[in-house]
């Protein structure tokens, strides 16, 4: 795409929509699973939702079959307004949403090796963090400090993995022991 000039934003566009065009294929969505096809489903760089048009495109994929499955097109178009209700009852939420144990500045705090700049057209880490803690404490699993704390914690080898780092160094993780 990018040898035919295709703009960065729009091939970003495409990726989302091809890499989780197959995940509407269920039979069933609980809010966890709603929540991280939400998340999964974000336009990188922009932000920008895309999880109706994934359904969508799901939903085209069923009516394009040779058998025309009366029943699974009924069923996406069930996931489609599950999905638009989960996203309603979120925003309706936004107003009174659980008070964020840890700050930006906690985050690099505990991993100071990582520059907080995300690569252009990325998602940085700390907003990776905060995702991942949000949807934790919604979850119930975080109800203070010291639990997002070692929640975190729990997430260094993957979050520098996922950032093409070394593991932390022994200094590093002092910060969590008592």
């Amino acid at each position: 795409m990018k040898r035919l000039g295709i703009e960065q934003e729009n091939r970003d566009f495409i990726n989302v929509i091809v890499k989780e065009h197959m995940r509407p294929h269920t039979k069933e969505w609980t809010d966890k699973g709603i929540r991280k096809f939400i998340n999964d489903t974000k336009q990188p760089g922009t932000g920008r939702d895309l999880w109706d048009l994934v359904m969508l495109h799901a939903r085209a994929d069923t009516l394009a079959t040779n058998d025309r499955n009366a029943d699974d097109d009924a069923l996406k178009q069930k996931h489609i307004e599950q999905m638009r209700q989960f996203v309603n009852s979120q925003n309706s939420q936004q107003s009174s949403a659980p008070t964020s144990f840890l700050s930006s500045r906690d985050i690099q705090a505990m991993f100071p090796d990582i520059d907080p700049r995300p690569p252009q057209g990325s998602v940085g880490y700390i907003k990776f963090i905060q995702d991942r803690l949000e949807n934790a404490q919604k979850d119930g699993k975080i109800n203070s400090s010291e639990d997002a704390k070692h929640f975190v914690e729990g997430l260094r080898n993957e979050i520098y993995e996922k950032y093409k780092l070394k593991t932390a160094s022994a200094s590093h993780r002092q910060l969590f022991q008592h």
